[in-house]
């Protein structure tokens, strides 16, 4: 790195209990080391290096003064000192503290110096551009494939002209995030939301979060309830409050409840290359069953149904809703100034598989299209039957991995409400919480059967703003300085779009799910 020396300052180790570690009872040492630090930021003024003369002095100078406080700091195994050229910049990498002091990453700030803490483990990166390209492309390569066809079978061509805007907008809004976590160091997409807004506003991205993964579960039951009773359309066994449908989901999920529980989940790291895997799978058994089955691409399809649209967009939104993972992507690749070369092809993959998928399925069953491709297709060939199954399966391996935001964040608060109880105690409520997690997603599916309008409402009333909305805004926050009209012609122009697409899906996938279930009553 131009213009950039690393400074490594040695700490003394914090080897008492922890109600005696200075770093945690907040003593003189404490204010000693903040103090200490804080002056090293004083000497850099102090010393001055606007001279280009002087630099060699400045260094030796600096290091000299480090040095001689490097003992009045505590509990910090190491701290990476980065000084860069530039004026008013300093960031500080405090790396992880010893066992004993359970406490964050050390943040110190200078009123007139940028300072910005981060712990070890974010900087390591490991990852190539392939990998980065497959991890992206697994993110997105999801239960939005199996609702490609229905979407332009519903809207015509102008399905596949949503697919590629709603493709190249999410790709942006990711570019934009980049943009954000490269200025900030931020580790995810949450940091970047906290140094962006309120604490209350920074509650309402994190609820809305929450929704969109609760929600692709509830995607998941659904989907796995459909193929599932596909799979054996000839059975009849029911109950008086449960169809068969129901009772193969109660099933599923029951196997599958296990997972929920681990709270290590490095066995299913797996799913990823089984979820591209499968996708592929998908695309190949359709195409082939076009030419095999003589199905054909003998349906027509419209230029423009417009009355389909905001159900589309909803349907293509929740497509490319993996954007919030993307900055962990970014963070664990080794390269990341390859980055936007890795959001470009990912993106361009995804979208080929969608775009192709939805054009190969609607001019095969036309307006007959069901809400998953895998349910239009004849359910007597062999390979219909092993994309069945493999559509069962990878959303039955992926539920713990999807569920592991909301079921960490429960057991934070629980841990929290619980501290005092022993180990045992707190697992049994843990794994009772996560259970009735599972049982509330699978009543609700249950309940509310209709895969197509529950993955637009999803779409269109989070997806929307969390991938596209919330990023732009963030980007204006923190990059202002970055802004060019053509930027600003992006946002603004994707803005209005994205708002128009959010509330119009919001209002008829809601009036949909509703008109259903009154139907399915009657």
């Amino acid at each position: 790195m131009d213009g950039v020396v690393v400074i490594p300052v040695e700490q003394r180790e914090c080897n008492g209990p922890q109600s005696t570690c200075p770093f945690v009872s907040i003593d003189s040492d404490m204010v000693q080391a903040k103090a200490s630090v804080s002056q090293a930021l004083q000497d850099v003024k102090a010393v001055g290096c606007d001279k280009e003369g002087k630099r060699d002095s400045f260094w030796k100078k600096l290091l000299s003064r480090v040095r001689r406080r490097k003992m009045e700091s505590a509990a910090v195994e190491r701290v990476n000192v980065e000084v860069d050229i530039k004026p008013k910049s300093l960031e500080v990498e405090a790396t992880q503290l010893q066992e004993q002091c359970r406490v964050g990453p050390l943040m110190v700030v200078d009123p007139e110096a940028e300072v910005l803490s981060k712990p070890a483990d974010a900087l390591a990166a490991t990852s190539s551009f392939s990998q980065g390209v497959f991890n992206c492309t697994s993110l997105l390569l999801g239960l939005g494939l199996l609702s490609s066809s229905y979407a332009v079978a519903q809207t015509g061509w102008l399905g596949a002209v949503l697919c590629v805007a709603f493709a190249a907008a999410n790709a942006y809004a990711a570019h934009l995030l980049a943009a954000c976590q490269r200025k900030l160091g931020c580790r995810s997409y949450q940091d970047i939301a906290r140094a962006s807004v309120g604490r209350f506003s920074c509650f309402i991205i994190q609820v809305l979060f929450y929704l969109q993964v609760t929600g692709t579960v509830l995607g998941y039951c659904i989907s796995i309830a459909d193929n599932l009773n596909q799979l054996f359309p000839t059975a009849a066994f029911s109950l008086p409050a449960l169809s068969f449908r129901d009772i193969l989901l109660l099933i599923a999920c029951i196997v599958v409840l296990p997972t929920v529980w681990m709270r290590d989940l490095s066995g299913l790291a797996f799913t990823s290359i089984w979820s591209v895997a499968a996708a592929v799978l998908l695309v190949i058994v359709v195409l082939i069953s076009a030419g095999v089955d003589h199905i054909g691409f003998h349906h027509t399809i419209p230029i423009a149904n417009v009355n389909g649209a905001p159900i589309a967009a909803g349907l293509y939104a929740f497509a490319f809703s993996g954007t919030t993972c993307f900055p962990n992507v970014y963070r664990s690749m080794k390269d990341p100034s390859r980055f936007t070369q890795v959001l470009m092809w990912s993106f361009g993959i995804t979208t080929f598989f969608i775009f192709v998928l939805g054009l190969a399925g609607a001019y095969m069953f036309g307006k007959a299209t069901a809400s998953q491709i895998t349910l239009s297709m004849p359910d007597h060939r062999i390979t219909t039957k092993i994309v069945l199954w493999a559509t069962v399966l990878t959303p039955l391996l992926k539920f713990a991995l999807v569920l592991a935001p909301v079921s960490e964040a429960m057991d934070t608060k629980l841990n929290h409400r619980f501290h005092d109880r022993s180990e045992k105690v707190k697992t049994v409520i843990r794994t009772s919480a996560r259970s009735g997690l599972m049982a509330f997603i699978v009543i609700v599916a249950i309940t509310l059967p209709y895969f197509n309008y529950v993955i637009a409402l999803i779409g269109s009333f989070v997806a929307i703003g969390i991938c596209l909305l919330f990023p732009f805004y963030f980007y204006v926050k923190l990059c202002r300085e970055n802004l060019t009209y053509y930027s600003i012609g992006i946002i603004l122009f994707t803005t209005i779009f994205a708002s128009i697409a959010a509330v119009c899906g919001t209002i008829i996938s809601f009036r949909g799910l509703i008109d259903s279930k009154r139907q399915h009553k009657s």
